[in-house]
């Protein structure tokens, strides 16, 4: 998977209370959207409940990727 680096730049200056989407999240996580979408990622936050698209705060998402090793690691040890 291609990273987006003008949309990672972008979301870097977002604040922590913001809702990402499964792209957002799959840009700065590396994982692929499916995998996202899937939420067979150990540790990895609840997506906020909502009537009708995932969306996670970015936030926890930021606070996960601080403790996670690494996105093929962490997705071998939760995924299969």
């Amino acid at each position: 998977m291609e990273r987006d680096y003008k949309l990672l730049e972008q979301l870097t200056r977002l604040g922590d209370d913001v809702l990402i989407n499964v792209e957002e999240v799959a840009t700065l996580t590396g994982f692929a959207e499916i995998t996202i979408q899937q939420r067979t990622i150990k540790g990895f936050p609840r997506p906020v409940p909502g009537p009708r698209r995932l969306r996670w705060r970015l936030g926890d998402v930021r606070v996960w990727g601080r403790g996670a090793t690494s996105p093929i690691s962490s997705a071998r040890r939760g995924g299969r």
